[in-house]
């Protein structure tokens, strides 16, 4: 994302008609190149820290899985869009932006997971703001992508609870083991195993 915005500053382009423009054959090469496509650094800077801290979660409680997540996370939400939106160009990271942290915190809920459901709570307190984001506002705002997103997150959550009762992190914890037995009076820590965890430029009238 951030190699394409200093190419198009650098060299005073734009590269924003390789957006999604919904339900064109030449809009489906946005669903590929959308999320690497921002207005200005500006757009570019409110989407890079969400995506670095939202994935940076993602792939440490669901290592196994998170790089397909993330695939379907961006395929999926380009598609939603590019099947249901306004005819603008669509560009930007944010559908992505939404889609981790819909599946995280829908992850929290149906697992019942007691750590995924304290970052749940965390991403709510301090992104709960994103709520509004789904919502028709702000010109050139693609709320379309942040709605979709968040549901393309939702989906997958619920796809993953049902496959899996507990994340990878909690796995690993549950391969705790003890060289004792508890039924001894005590037990010295020296006795307890080392543990390790694996774990829209849109034109005028769109943005993402």
């Amino acid at each position: 994302m951030w190699l394409t915005k200093l190419f198009e500053h650098t060299y005073e382009v734009s590269f924003g008609s390789f957006g999604i423009l919904p339900r064109t054959l030449s809009g489906l090469w946005g669903i590929l190149l959308a999320p690497f496509l921002h207005g200005d650094f500006e757009h570019l800077l409110s989407n890079s820290f969400p995506i670095l801290l939202f994935g940076t979660l993602l792939f440490y409680f669901f290592r196994d899985s998170a790089f397909r997540v993330s695939v379907f996370l961006w395929l999926g939400t380009g598609f939603w869009v590019w099947l249901a939106a306004r005819a603008a160009f669509h560009i930007g990271a944010s559908g992505i932006v939404y889609g981790l942290a819909g599946f995280l915190v829908f992850s929290g809920i149906l697992t019942k997971n007691r750590a995924l459901a304290s970052i749940s709570l965390i991403i709510i307190l301090f992104y709960g703001s994103m709520i509004w984001g789904v919502f028709p506002g702000e010109n050139g705002i693609s709320w379309e992508s942040h709605l979709l997103g968040g549901f393309t997150g939702f989906l997958l959550a619920l796809w993953y609870a049902r496959k899996y009762s507990t994340p990878v992190h909690d796995r690993f914890i549950q391969k705790e083991i003890w060289e004792d037995d508890f039924s001894a009076p005590t037990i010295s820590s020296s006795k307890i195993k080392s543990i390790t965890y694996e774990y829209i430029e849109t034109d005028s009238e769109s943005d993402s």
